[in-house]
């Protein structure tokens, strides 16, 4: 019998109702499993025998916080899933950058540093729209569909939160709204289920706090094989991993996020891959 801690957050303190069917999955086996908020005290987790960091949705409102928070967890050598070091690249959305000069497609893409104008991206790239995000940042946070004439306005508004750090500003990918973006779930390296999340008429966001539609549905072969390819850009391979992108019309794969750090993976839609993710988890504790 194990100790298990599935990590989350003040805000949702809970396991998620995905993860609970893992988690019942691993009571089922004999093992004991509970969550603590990354805003404990470290050594809540020294008696732990693995640590899932799962649910720790509110990280990007205090960032600082939680990469000293990583660090402590790093210092302490304990047991944790995905790797600090994985969780603390994955942190910042310039990772992108990394994965393109490594053959990864990736949308058209420019860091925006504190304060600059973002209207030259827009001429030199001919763009009527693009959509904005902070670099650090989750669940859509902050993230805008903004078009040329918009700028002023959206620079007044973000003002005292671009003064934290860069931005990143895309092209805007159409896809999205109209065959919807794919997430792939991989467990150890190895495709496990993925859904199809559409936005609702008008929207381009897929967050669940924008109430879009989200199906499971098998990718093609080739698209399950890009997804797995640009896994083996990384380092280690990680424990779940969720790889977010569109098809284009040419049937490539569009990387949008790599999720390493607190990814939702949809066992709700799939309860039979969150039995088979706990057999994952059970055959690192032999």
């Amino acid at each position: 019998m194990a100790h298990i801690v599935f990590v989350t957050c003040e805000r949702w303190p809970n396991i998620s109702a995905s993860d609970n069917q893992v988690a019942d999955a691993l009571r089922q086996r004999g093992h004991v499993v509970e969550p603590v908020t990354w805003q404990d005290d470290v050594t809540r987790l020294q008696s732990a025998d693995l640590i899932l960091l799962r649910s720790q949705w509110d990280y990007h409102y205090d960032l600082a916080a939680f990469t000293t928070w990583l660090d402590h967890v790093e210092a302490a050598t304990l047991p944790v899933y995905n790797p600090v070091s994985l969780v603390r690249w994955n942190l910042h959305k310039d990772y992108l950058f990394d994965l393109q000069t490594r053959g990864v497609l990736i949308p058209t893409s420019h860091l925006l540093p504190p304060h600059e104008n973002p209207a030259p991206i827009f001429q030199r790239q001919d763009w009527s729209q693009a959509v904005i995000k902070p670099l650090a940042g989750a669940s859509g946070h902050l993230v805008a569909r903004v078009t040329l004439a918009d700028l002023p306005d959206w620079s007044a508004q973000t003002q005292s939160q671009r003064a934290d750090g860069a931005w990143l500003i895309q092209e805007f990918r159409p896809e999205i709204q109209v065959s919807g973006e794919w997430s792939m779930i991989f467990l150890a390296g190895h495709f496990s289920h993925a859904v199809v999340k559409r936005p609702t008429h008008g929207e381009y966001r897929v967050n669940s706090q924008y109430a879009g539609e989200i199906t499971r549905q098998e990718p093609a072969l080739s698209i399950v094989q890009q997804a797995q390819q640009i896994l083996t850009h990384l380092p280690v391979m990680p424990l779940y991993a969720r790889v977010d992108g569109i098809v284009t019309a040419d049937g490539d794969l569009c990387l949008i996020e790599l999720e390493l750090n607190e990814p939702g993976l949809y066992f709700n839609f799939a309860p039979e891959q969150a039995v088979h993710f706990a057999k994952v988890i059970s055959d690192l504790l032999v």
